[in-house]
């Protein structure tokens, strides 16, 4: 073999080793996360005992179907009122895909009304965390821990007045907790 072809053999050889390394090596990896994700039980963490201040009980808890999120999976589960009304939800997602959960992060993070969002300075929730509220009364968390996204949001927390700031950070603190141990790969 002379030396032009063993310089192609060199480059090609180089270059099929490189895809492997960045195109084949991730999607393997994301298809068998997307996998072990479908194996693990998020309804035991939404709501627990204690979560949820006097007058207010845990809800239904669905699946959501993410049509936008391929390799999401999550679940969603209400918090009612003593009445039974809605009041706010909780949602924890798990991503195969860091880029999916950044961007989902990004953009529940970075939502806003005419009146504007007061943010909150909270720190010790997840990876990284945006407390705020919109119009003064909507109270919302979204934080990440590892593969997992989880938004929790109280409707009208003005109506609510047991249902505070101060709950809702500590249902979030909580839930990042149990996350720890079933998120992190």
């Amino acid at each position: 073999m002379n030396f032009k072809n063993r310089w192609v053999l060199g480059v090609s050889i180089g270059v099929c080793l490189l895809l492997l390394i960045c195109v084949v090596v991730p999607f393997l990896r994301e298809k068998d996360l997307y996998s072990r994700l479908g194996h693990v039980d998020t309804t035991p963490l939404l709501i627990q005992d204690g979560d949820l201040p006097a007058g207010f009980i845990a809800g239904d808890i669905d699946e959501i179907n993410l049509d936008y999120y391929k390799s999401a999976r999550a679940k969603e589960q209400k918090i009612l009122a003593i009445d039974g009304m809605e009041v706010g939800t909780v949602s924890v997602y798990l991503f195969a895909s860091s880029s999916e959960q950044s961007e989902m992060y990004t953009i529940s993070s970075q939502v806003e009304s005419q009146e504007g969002i007061i943010p909150y300075e909270v720190t010790g929730i997840g990876d990284q965390s945006s407390v705020f509220s919109i119009s003064g009364c909507d109270l919302r968390v979204v934080f990440t821990r590892c593969t997992a996204t989880v938004y929790i949001e109280v409707y009208a927390a003005c109506d609510q007045k047991e249902y505070n700031f101060d709950s809702l950070v500590a249902h979030a603190i909580r839930l990042d907790e149990s996350l720890k141990s079933i998120a992190c790969y």
